[in-house]
C-alpha cells in the first residue's frame, strides 16, 4: 500500500511507473515520496520541468525571481510535471484528483494551461506545510496569479 493509501497496481502493471527528475532538485521528501507513488499508481514515467528555485536549470521559473517570499519553488516544496500520454489538463487533474494518491489535506494542484490551450500544460504539484486542505486550480496562462495563494479551500473550475 503506498504511503498516501492509492491502490497500488498502476494502469501499466505494478510498479511500472517511474519519475524522471532529470538535473531537477526536489528537496521536499514527502513530495519526492508522492511523485513516486503517482508514478506507480499510473505506471506513466512522470518528467519534472522545475522543482527548487536554487536549481541553476530552474531560471525560466518566473516563482523564483519574483519578491514572493511564500512562493513554494522558493521554499523547495513545489515540482511542475508532465505525465507520459497524458494530452488533456483537464483529464490528468481528474485523474489526479480521483487517484486517492494526493492527500486530502497539505497540497496544491495547480494546472497551467498555456496560451489557453488544454494540450500544452503541466501540472504544479506543492505542499503547503501548514496541513490546509489540499487546493485544486485550473489555470489559463498566468493571469489568475491570486489564486496561487488558496486561502482556504477551493475546487477545480
Amino acid at each position: 500500500m503506498p504511503r498516501f493509501g492509492a491502490p497500488k497496481r498502476g494502469a501499466n502493471g505494478w510498479g511500472k511507473g517511474l519519475v524522471d527528475y532529470k538535473t531537477v532538485q526536489v528537496t521536499d521528501l514527502k513530495l519526492r515520496l508522492m511523485l513516486e507513488d503517482l508514478a506507480t499508481h499510473f505506471g506513466k514515467k512522470i518528467t519534472l520541468l522545475d522543482g527548487d528555485c536554487e536549481n541553476a536549470l530552474n531560471k525560466h521559473n518566473v516563482s523564483c525571481y519574483l519578491d514572493s517570499v511564500d512562493s513554494q519553488h522558493i521554499m523547495g516544496r513545489a515540482v511542475d510535471i508532465k505525465i507520459s500520454g497524458e494530452t488533456s489538463g483537464f483529464s490528468v487533474m481528474q485523474k489526479l484528483r480521483w487517484s486517492g494518491v494526493i492527500p486530502l489535506n497539505d497540497y496544491q494542484i495547480v494546472c497551467h494551461e498555456h496560451n489557453g490551450d488544454m494540450e500544452d500544460f503541466h501540472i504544479h504539484l506543492a505542499r503547503f506545510g501548514d496541513n490546509r486542505p489540499t487546493c485544486w486550480i485550473m489555470q489559463k496562462g498566468h493571469e489568475c496569479k491570486q489564486e496561487h495563494n488558496c486561502s482556504k479551500t477551493c475546487s477545480i473550475k
